[in-house]
């Protein structure tokens, strides 16, 4: 795998012409492929409706916990799974 360094970006060519395949950016540019664990690849999360508490700001989360915190909503139980049910937006059950 490959990841460019802060304040660079792959140019997507690869034509053998010489041409510049790492380019100097002045902004963070994105393509699939970058390293999850990057602090800029972070994603968004919201939950509203029936179930969620209205208002709570959750800090960062692992992407593994959406699927058991949905399920949860559903009143369903996902078992053997690496994420948690996020109990802290979940109103009442």
């Amino acid at each position: 795998m490959l990841s460019a360094a802060d304040g660079y970006a792959f140019s997507g060519k690869d034509e053998g012409d010489g041409g510049e395949a790492i380019l100097a950016t002045d902004a963070t540019k994105g393509t699939h492929g970058y390293s999850a664990f990057h602090p800029l690849m972070g994603a968004s999360f919201v939950a509203s409706g029936t179930g969620i508490k209205a208002g709570v700001v959750l800090e960062k989360i692992s992407n593994t916990d959406v699927a058991p915190t949905m399920a949860a909503v559903l009143g369903l139980e996902m078992e053997d799974v690496e994420g948690r049910v996020l109990e802290e937006i979940l109103e009442a059950r």
